[in-house]
Parts: C-alpha cells; sequence; structure tokens
C-alpha cells in the first residue's frame, strides 16, 4: 500500500485513454465519488489517434478507496456530438472489487444534477474487468489490464478506447 506525505494509506488509479477516432476528444467534467484527481489531471484533450493519461487518488478512511469518473465529448461519423464516460472502481484489497464501466450518451446527458447517483449503480451493478458501450458507428471499450506490481494494492491501471466501427 502507498503512503502520502503524512503517512496516511493512499489507492491511485491510473487512466489511459486512447482517442482511436477523427476529430479530437474534449474534456467535458469529472466526478469524484471517493478520491480526487491526482498528480496527472484530466486532459483537456484528447487529439485524434492519440493517448493521453490522468491518475486519480484516494486517501484516508477505513478503506482507501479511488472512485471517479470522465467525461470526453467528440463527433460521431454523422456529425453530431456526444459525450463517452469512463467510471472506475478501485478500493484498497481485494483485486475483484475493480471495475469499470463504460457509457456513450447525448450530448449533455451528464449535466443531469442526480446523473451521478446512476452512474454509480452502473458501475457497482454492472461494472467488470472490461465495459463496452455502442452508439451508432461508435464503440468504446475500458479494461483492467495490468495487475499491481508485487501484488501491491496501490496502483490499478485502466485503458479506455473510443473509434468508429
Amino acid at each position: 500500500m502507498a503512503l502520502n506525505e503524512s503517512g496516511t494509506q493512499k489507492v491511485s488509479s491510473v487512466g489511459l485513454i486512447q482517442n482511436g477516432r477523427n476529430g479530437a476528444l474534449t474534456f467535458v467534467k469529472s466526478h469524484d465519488f471517493q478520491g480526487r484527481i491526482g498528480a496527472i489531471p484530466y486532459p483537456q484533450e484528447i487529439p485524434d489517434g492519440q493517448w493521453a493519461e490522468f491518475v486519480h487518488s484516494g486517501y484516508v478512511g477505513t478503506t482507501p478507496e479511488s472512485i471517479g469518473a470522465v467525461v470526453y465529448r467528440c463527433k460521431n461519423p454523422d456529425g453530431q456530438q456526444c459525450d463517452w464516460m469512463i467510471c472506475w472502481l478501485n478500493k484498497h484489497g481485494d483485486n475483484s472489487r475493480r471495475k469499470v464501466h463504460t457509457e456513450i450518451k447525448e450530448t449533455g446527458h451528464y449535466d443531469r444534477d442526480n446523473i451521478w447517483k446512476d452512474v454509480k449503480i452502473a458501475l457497482t451493478t454492472r461494472g467488470a474487468r472490461h465495459s463496452e458501450a455502442q452508439s451508432g458507428n461508435w464503440s468504446a471499450t475500458v479494461d483492467i489490464y495490468a495487475a499491481p506490481i508485487n501484488d501491491c494494492d496501490a496502483f490499478a491501471i485502466f485503458q479506455g478506447i473510443i473509434q468508429a466501427n
């Protein structure tokens, strides 16, 4: 387990995002269920064909957790804007409690005040080590793809990709 400067427990999630489509992904918003963005912030724009990363960390408590969501906006093949959401749940301890979930929705879907309750329910009930979403000719996948080094519970790494079918 990792400790921060004050000696408290810390668990971190490293998110890798690949833009496999034509046009940039633009940051819309994020939501922290538990924890906060870490030393590497959410990229504000991810150009076509590029990778980007961020780190989200949870501190303190009897069970440190990194649980969050990020939304990016892009245009679908028909030229319409859509929102792509990735969320994750990384609890200290049992690796089986690590989950990801993804969705592609209409622009503004994640602007509703009560949406984050629905997102967390989807993450906890349908989340898994792999998640897929489709909207028209777009597909998105998110996978927890790397086990922690030496079975350390400090880091979970997940990868999200959005691309045309």
